[in-house]
């Protein structure tokens, strides 16, 4: 039994759209969220994204944490345009078929903008923590994509039905052969963590050809990729934003801000852009020949998204070759 993907085309080459995402489990509270929608759909975002984790993944405990499910409920009714989705849910936080209810659920409440992210899930201690059964990778890439089956069988069978059905379903990962396997048999999207253009290109190639073995078109898998940022005005307000990340990022503690600045910047492009508005548009223009449909900013500095976002809004998102939600 297979799990009947949408045939929607990857259009690859025709637009290339501007996510946000931020993680939920570093600090997000209501007030954060609330204005992070806001001004995603006002400055017409291609999508806006937000992790799914129970605990903060980063060593602190004592951050924040918004349930990702109940927030995107919220985000479905707050907003009018872009569209929206967990970046990813794990497969094994929520029986798959509970699952299936409450993304129908949030898709029709916001008239057909929620794209369900999927993954196997990597955080053995959070796992652990909240009593969730955490096997090995293999295992839960198998639950994955029975999971998916499952899915698109409520979808089938229940209503209400997603508004648009079968519901796009995109899964997130590092581009390995197992992975890449699922997506190209089961998704409408992949979504590729802070790779380069060259680790983009040869994923791609890849997945082109793991959609022909499936019986799928080559391009039936939509591309897109996920890179952290740090974007100012100047070199100086960089320098200063980069002071903040040293506190939020345990990978930058210690160093100083022109350090962290020269380590992201040896990073550019993949997996971080970095720079004034200008320098990040030249990082992102890196792949738009590519083959890429949709382009999505990780913002680690939840003080900063006005500026952050405006600046991305108003400087970067022309850039691209198209800006606004990519409908299917």
């Amino acid at each position: 039994m297979t799990s009947a993907p949408s045939n929607r085309s990857s259009d690859t080459g025709s637009k290339v759209g501007l996510g946000v995402s931020i993680e939920g489990q570093e600090g997000l509270d209501w007030r954060r969220w609330r204005l992070l929608w806001e001004l995603t759909d006002s400055l017409r975002f291609d999508s806006l994204w937000r992790s799914d984790h129970l605990m903060s993944v980063l060593g602190a405990p004592q951050r924040e944490c918004l349930e990702a499910w109940t927030s995107l409920a919220l985000a479905a009714e707050w907003t009018h345009n872009v569209e929206f989705g967990p970046l990813v849910t794990p497969i094994m936080f929520r029986a798959p078929a509970l699952l299936a209810r409450m993304a129908c659920s949030v898709d029709v409440l916001s008239r057909g903008r929620l794209i369900l992210g999927l993954g196997a899930g990597w955080n053995q201690q959070e796992h652990e923590v909240f009593g969730l059964r955490f096997r090995s990778s293999s295992a839960r890439l198998t639950e994955l994509e029975q999971g998916i089956i499952e899915i698109r069988r409520v979808h089938r069978d229940f209503n209400p039905k997603p508004a648009r059905n079968p519901l796009p379903i995109l899964i997130g990962g590092s581009g390995k052969r197992l992975s890449l396997g699922v997506a190209a048999r089961c998704a409408d999207e992949y979504n590729a963590d802070g790779m380069t253009p060259s680790e983009f290109t040869a994923f791609s190639q890849r997945l082109s050809t793991m959609c022909k073995e499936a019986g799928r078109p080559a391009d039936a898998v939509r591309r897109s990729v996920t890179l952290s940022v740090l974007v100012a005005g100047t070199q100086r307000e960089l320098s200063a934003k980069a002071g903040q990340l040293a506190g939020v990022m345990p990978d930058f503690a210690g160093m100083s801000p022109d350090d962290v600045v020269q380590k992201l910047r040896n990073q550019a492009p993949g997996p971080w852009v970095v720079g004034t508005p200008a320098e990040v548009s030249a990082q992102l223009a890196e792949y738009v020949p590519l083959g890429v449909s949709r382009l999505i900013l990780e913002i680690w500095l939840l003080d900063d998204v006005e500026d952050t976002l405006n600046l991305l809004g108003h400087q970067v998102a022309p850039t691209l070759v198209g800006r606004g939600p990519i409908r299917r």
